[in-house]
């Protein structure tokens, strides 16, 4: 992104610049000289006491036409930041002045607004108060809140007496306390947000929010199956539903009623903790049309990692049988043969499966892939693209990797050996297959006789893809 460097005090209070501006390229660092309409123009108000704020704009012609955002993430509509910082106290005024314009100027438009940098204090002076009032008049504008970092309660009380009325997307990852006093279930303003669909929240901070009517629901800050399970069953509406959880230190029986989310489609866990009885909750939750599924576990210190139940997960496939999509990642999660097998045995719809540093067992991967005619109910029939990137996996030892190509190869045909089988295939052919190549580090180390069958099968048209440890991350 593009940032205007304004020169003069004029331009500060927020009249018209000049054209062409003089711009500053955060990626580059290089200064060009651009016209307005060809360019990403901000304004940047220059040092206040503790609070400021900077505006990013395109424009199609010139200053007064219509205003775009200078960042593509937010859609339509001015993107502001505002940021505590140490500010001169006799530029306040030009300061606030430059906000009342650029508001001004935005208008009707809707306002994505990102707060951060936020330090204990710092809000309460009086260019941040003065700025808050500012932000609070056009509230029933705001598009997007979000809070980039902590959300001091002080802050989100005063932020909270506004009206939402264009408020689609709401983040807020942690709510910090200042006063034992304060009580978050007194603040209702967002359950008046008619357009809120998208939260991303703190799962201990009790503000109530409008969960019906939610479509898009992540849960910071690691909550308990228990908390997890009451908030997502008034997301009646769901689609997507991302949670950090715990799992319990004691055997906890499951709940007597099942908690049914007919409209989740993308449902990722992530688990944290020392606690050993993770996938408790699932014994509760039923997803008829969930299509991706992701569970992630990456153990620190000291912790015991998942104790994956057969019985619980297969009995949730059960409920959810239409996953297509498949992520199991992390050390922390061990999936044994038999788990294993289960799990793909229930899993009839499954397309994409990727296996990233799972303590998983290579035998059963084998056996699972290795396809051969006649088989009247072969494992994962629809799978046509996979990822691998298996530290840890048990069993086969240095033979998986004559086994594996083996497998791949036997789920892969050209459309002219298709055109002239008999029986056409009793599982879907490959579509990609990617392998994490780790030699540059601890892990996986493709030997020369891998490396060449897989050059074979790319020969023989099958995208298949060795990717190196660091564009993995990239990618992945």
């Amino acid at each position: 992104m593009a940032f205007v460097e304004l020169q003069d005090h004029e331009c500060a209070a927020g009249a018209a610049p000049p054209i062409p501006l003089r711009t500053h390229s955060h990626s580059s660092g290089r200064i060009a000289r651009r016209n307005l309409h060809a360019q990403f123009a901000s304004l940047s108000f220059r040092p206040l006491y503790t609070f400021g704020t900077l505006f990013g704009y395109r424009t199609s012609a010139a200053i007064g036409g219509r205003l775009q955002p200078a960042s593509p993430d937010y859609g339509p509509g001015p993107y502001m930041w505002c940021f505590s910082q140490r500010r001169v106290s006799e530029e306040m005024e030009n300061y606030l002045d430059g906000l009342r314009t650029w508001l001004a100027r935005s208008e009707p438009l809707s306002i994505p607004i990102s707060i951060r940098g936020m330090r204990q204090g710092s809000w309460l002076s009086e260019s941040s108060s003065r700025s808050t009032e500012e932000l609070l008049r056009v509230a029933s504008r705001w598009r997007l809140l979000r809070f980039a970092t902590s959300a001091p309660s002080s802050l989100v009380q005063r932020l909270a007496g506004g009206r939402f009325d264009a408020l689609e997307e709401l983040v807020l990852r942690y709510l910090l306390l200042e006063d034992s006093s304060f009580d978050p279930t007194n603040i209702l303003s967002f359950t008046r947000a008619p357009r809120l669909r998208k939260l991303t929240v703190d799962s201990a901070c009790r503000i109530p929010m409008p969960w019906a009517q939610l479509t898009d629901v992540s849960l910071t800050n690691r909550a308990s199956p228990e908390v997890f399970l009451d908030i997502i069953s008034q997301c009646t509406n769901v689609v997507r539903a991302s949670v950090v959880t715990t799992g319990s230190s004691v055997f906890v029986p499951a709940r007597a009623d099942v908690v049914v989310l007919d409209h989740l489609r993308i449902l990722s866990i992530t688990w944290s903790g020392e606690e050993v009885h993770h996938m408790l909750f699932l014994d509760c939750l039923s997803a008829p049309v969930l299509d991706e599924l992701h569970l992630r576990y990456y153990r620190l210190d000291g912790d015991p990692g998942l104790v994956w139940s057969e019985m619980t997960f297969t009995a949730f496939q059960l409920r959810s049988p239409n996953i297509s999509k498949l992520k199991m990642e992390g050390d922390g999660i061990a999936v044994q043969y038999n788990a294993l097998i289960a799990t793909l045995q229930h899993a009839p719809s499954l397309t994409d499966l990727s296996v990233i540093d799972c303590c998983t067992n290579r035998d059963a991967l084998i056996y699972a892939l290795h396809y051969t005619d006649g088989i009247e109910q072969p494992l994962v029939p629809c799978l046509h693209t996979l990822a691998l990137a298996d530290v840890n996996m048990t069993g086969l030892y240095g033979r998986w990797q004559d086994h594996l190509p083996r497998a791949f190869a036997s789920r892969w045909w050209t459309d002219a050996e298709l055109a002239t089988r008999s029986q056409t295939p009793a599982v879907a052919r490959w579509r990609q297959i990617r392998i994490r190549d780790d030699s540059t580090r601890a892990g996986f180390q493709c030997s020369p006789v891998f490396r060449r069958a897989m050059e074979d099968l790319r020969h023989a048209g099958l995208i298949v893809d060795l990717v190196e440890y660091g564009s993995w991350n990239a990618v992945w």
